[in-house]
C-alpha cells in the first residue's frame, strides 16, 4: 500500500496507539533488563508463539505500512468499524499501563518465579488476575479494525490468543505453588479476564 495518513485516518490513529503502547511498557521492560535475578522458566513453544506475537505487534504492522508487499490481501471496513475500533483501542491501553504500574517491579515478559515475587491483589487487579492479557486482546481487536489487511489484521489477536493458551494455566499453577491458599481464595473472587459478576461465582 501507499502510506497516507490523510487518506487512511484509521492507521494514524492506530500507530498513535502503537506508540503508545510502546512507551507505557519501555521503562518496565528497562526496570526487568536491569533486574539481576531473573529465573524464567524453560518453555519452547512459548518462545516460538511469542516470535509470532511480535511479528503481529511489529513485523506485520511494519511491512503493511512501509512497503506494497501485503497490499494483496488490503480490505476497506465501514467507517464505524474503524471508529469503534479506535475506541476499543483506548481501554486497552489504559489496562496495559494500569496493570504494569500496580505490578511494578513483578512485571516479568515471561512465565518467572524468583526470590521477592509478590502476589498482586490490589488496583486493577482487584477484580481481575490477568488484565495485561485483557488489554492485549483489545489492542489485537483495535488493530483488527484500524489496519484493513487479511493478514496484518489479525495477525496479533491470533498469535496472542495461541499465547494466552499456552501461558495462562501454566501460569495459574505457578502462582498456586508459590502462593497457594492465597492464590486460590484471589482465584474465587476473581475473574480471568474480566471481573466476575459475583463473589459466589465458580472460576472461569
Amino acid at each position: 500500500m501507499s502510506f497516507s495518513l490523510g487518506q487512511y485516518p484509521s492507521e494514524g490513529i492506530y500507530l498513535a496507539g502503537l506508540a503508545a503502547a510502546c512507551l507505557i511498557r519501555l521503562p518496565f521492560a528497562a526496570m526487568y533488563t536491569n533486574r539481576e535475578e531473573k529465573h524464567p522458566l524453560r518453555q519452547g513453544l512459548d518462545s516460538v508463539i511469542l516470535l509470532f506475537v511480535l511479528f503481529g505487534m511489529f513485523g506485520g504492522p511494519a511491512l503493511y505500512f512501509f512497503s506494497d508487499i501485503m497490499s494483496f490481501a488490503d480490505y476497506r471496513l465501514p467507517l464505524m468499524a474503524q471508529i469503534f475500533g479506535s475506541f476499543v483501542f483506548i481501554p486497552g491501553l489504559w489496562m496495559l499501563w494500569r496493570s504494569h504500574f500496580d505490578l511494578g517491579a513483578n512485571w516479568s515478559p515471561t512465565i518467572e518465579k524468583r526470590r521477592g515475587h509478590t502476589l498482586i491483589t490490589e488496583g486493577i487487579y482487584s477484580n481481575i488476575r490477568h488484565p495485561m492479557y485483557t488489554a492485549h486482546f483489545l489492542w489485537g481487536l483495535a488493530q483488527c479494525l484500524l489496519i484493513e489487511n487479511w493478514i496484518v489484521g489479525p495477525s496479533l489477536l491470533v498469535s496472542f490468543g495461541a499465547l494466552y493458551l499456552n501461558r495462562v494455566d501454566k501460569e495459574e499453577q505457578l502462582m498456586l505453588q508459590v502462593f497457594g491458599s492465597e492464590y486460590q481464595a484471589y482465584q474465587r473472587r476473581t475473574g480471568r479476564l474480566l471481573p466476575k459478576k459475583t463473589q459466589e461465582e465458580e472460576l472461569p
